[in-house]
């Protein structure tokens, strides 16, 4: 099992208390958002979808790697130290 520092973007933030920053636990990024549901639920209903998937407007970075260029929510947390999560932007 890793920690790992996870940077919540500022519309999530009231969500979560106000945390910028959180330290959670877990194997694979999945865990991880996992246990960042069950600490703030409103935050992982944002992030995931009912049946668990990373919802599509949400990117998630392990220090620099995007998850959806890895092995999405499977990938593992073993050897990263900051996971952000980042949504997606739309304007024009």
């Amino acid at each position: 099992m890793s920690t790992i520092q996870v940077e919540l973007p500022a519309a999530l933030q009231p969500l979560a208390d106000g945390a910028a920053v959180m330290a959670l636990d877990g194997t694979s990024v999945g865990d991880a958002l996992a246990a960042l549901q069950a600490r703030h639920l409103a935050v992982g209903q944002r992030i995931l979808t009912r049946g668990g998937a990373l919802r599509e407007h949400v990117n998630i970075f392990l220090d620099e790697d995007d998850v959806r260029a890895l092995a999405g929510l499977e990938t593992p947390l073993a050897g990263y130290r900051r996971m952000t999560i980042v949504p997606s932007v739309a304007g024009g």
